[in-house]
C-alpha cells in the first residue's frame, strides 16, 4: 500500500498530496523507466519510512524557516533505507519533483534515478534554485518506489513559500517577438528582441524596469526604462525592447542588463551576452586544385537565408565553376582550372544572394598545381593508378 508522510503540518493539504501521488505513480510509465528486475527482486518489498530536511544555500546551510525572500538555494536532503538485503536485490526508483500550489509539476525541477538496491541506506539530495520561481507555495515531493511493483512506494513532501517583492524569472534575447529562448548568437541582419520576465509580490503595486545594451568596450548602445503596474491577472509579466538590425555591429559581443527596482528599494539585476556574426559563407574546399581536373567543394549558407539562391564567383580566365543544390542550406559544386592557368596561389571570391536580396560572401585561397599525367598501360601489366582529369565542366547554371 502506498504511504504518504507530510511534514510541516498545515501547509500540505490531503487533497494536494493525493494529486501528487497519482502523478508520481505514473512517472515510471511516462518516462519509460525499466520496471523489470532480477529474479530475486520479485518479492513484495515495500520501501520503509524516511524523512527529509530543507536547508538554505547548501547541504550544510541553516535549516529553512519562514518564507524565502531573496532567491536563495533550497537543498532537500536525507537518508533513505534501501530495499533488498540478506542476499536479495531489488530495483528501485528515486523520484524528485517540484509542484506549485495548484499541484502542477514545475518544469525543470525534477530528477529520476534507478538503482539496484541491496539493503543499507542511500543519501539523497536535490537543489531548488528559487530565484526563477514566481511567488507562492511550492511542494517538493520525493518518492522511493519498488520498480517491479510501482504501487509499493513511500513519499515525503516538503513545502516552502517564495515571497519576493520582485524577482526576475528569465532574461533573454530572441530573434523574434516570441521571446521563448535565449539566442547567444544572432546574424547581423536579425532584429534582437530583449525580454525580461518578472513577478511581483501581491502587495507590490509597481516596479521600475530598466534595460540597457552595451558593446564590449562598455559604450551604451540603447536603453529603455518604464514603471510597470502589477497585473493581478498574471503571475509572470514581460517587458522588452526591439533593437534594429545593425545597431550592434557584426563581430561584437554585446552585454544586455536588466535592473528592476521595487518601491521598497529592493533591486534585482540580470545580464546576458549576445554575439553578432556577419553574413559569411562557410566554404569546404580542398587546399590544392590541379589544372585540368574538376575539384569538388561545398558552401554552407547562413541559417537565415531562404531559397532560391543566386551564386556568383570571381571571374578569372581559364577557371570555371559549376554548382547545384545539395542538402538544405548547402550548395555543392566543382571548380576546374584549365592547363593554361599559371600554377601558384589563387584567391576566389564567392557570393550567394537569397530570395530577400541578402548577400553573404567568402574568399577562398587555393594552391594551383599541375594536373596528374595519365600514362599508357604497360604491355602485359597493370594500368597506371594515377588519377586522370575530371572531365568537362559547363558554365554556371541559372539561379535555383
Amino acid at each position: 500500500m502506498f504511504t504518504l508522510k507530510s511534514t510541516e503540518a498545515g501547509m500540505c493539504a490531503k487533497m494536494f498530496l493525493t494529486r501528487i501521488f497519482l502523478i508520481i505513480v505514473a512517472i515510471p510509465f511516462v518516462v519509460g523507466l525499466v520496471i523489470c528486475s532480477p529474479a530475486s527482486a520479485g518479492q513484495d518489498i515495500s520501501p520503509q519510512p524516511f524523512d527529509l530536511e530543507l536547508r538554505l544555500d547548501s547541504m550544510s546551510g541553516p535549516l529553512l524557516s519562514g518564507y524565502i525572500t531573496d532567491g536563495r538555494l533550497v537543498t532537500a536532503q536525507g537518508w533513505v533505507p534501501l530495499l533488498g538485503g540478506s542476499g536479495k536485490t531489488v530495483l528501485g526508483n528515486l523520484i524528485w519533483q517540484l509542484y506549485d500550489e495548484s499541484g502542477q509539476p514545475v518544469a525543470g525541477y525534477e530528477k529520476i534515478r534507478q538503482i539496484l538496491e541491496v539493503g543499507g541506506q542511500e543519501f539523497v539530495s536535490f537543489e531548488v534554485n528559487t530565484k526563477a520561481l514566481a511567488n507562492g507555495f511550492y511542494y517538493l515531493g520525493f518518492t522511493h518506489q519498488n520498480a517491479a511493483q510501482p504501487k509499493l512506494a513511500f513519499q515525503v513532501s516538503k513545502s516552502f513559500e517564495v515571497k519576493q517583492p520582485v524577482a526576475i524569472t528569465a532574461f533573454l534575447v530572441d530573434e523574434s517577438s516570441q521571446g521563448t529562448e535565449h539566442r547567444p548568437v544572432l546574424y547581423e541582419d536579425q532584429s534582437p528582441h530583449v525580454f525580461v520576465y518578472y513577478h511581483l509580490a501581491y502587495d507590490v503595486p509597481s516596479v521600475l524596469i530598466q534595460l540597457d545594451v552595451f558593446d564590449s568596450k562598455g559604450k551604451q548602445l540603447a536603453t529603455r526604462s518604464a514603471y510597470k503596474d502589477r497585473d493581478p491577472t498574471r503571475k509572470v509579466s514581460r517587458f522588452g525592447v526591439r533593437l534594429t538590425p545593425g545597431l550592434i555591429p557584426a563581430g561584437e559581443k554585446a552585454r544586455m542588463t536588466a535592473l528592476l527596482t521595487a518601491p521598497d528599494g529592493t533591486i534585482v539585476a540580470e545580464e546576458v551576452f549576445v554575439e553578432i556574426v556577419g553574413l559569411q559563407l562557410q566554404v569546404d574546399m580542398p587546399a590544392i586544385v590541379r589544372t585540368g581536373e574538376a575539384t569538388s567543394f561545398q558552401i554552407m549558407v547562413p541559417d537565415t537565408f531562404a531559397p532560391p539562391f543566386t551564386m556568383s564567383f570571381s571571374q578569372k580566365p581559364g577557371v570555371t565553376f559549376n554548382y547545384a543544390v545539395g542538402l538544405p542550406g548547402v550548395l555543392e559544386g566543382t571548380i576546374k582550372v584549365a592547363p593554361t592557368v599559371a600554377t601558384g596561389r589563387e584567391k576566389f571570391v564567392m557570393e550567394v544572394k537569397d530570395q530577400a536580396g541578402r548577400t553573404a560572401s567568402a574568399t577562398v585561397e587555393v594552391l594551383v598545381e599541375p594536373g596528374r599525367i595519365l600514362t599508357a598501360p604497360r604491355s602485359g601489366g597493370e594500368p597506371s593508378r594515377q588519377q586522370g582529369s575530371g572531365g568537362g565542366i559547363g558554365s554556371s547554371p541559372p539561379p535555383f
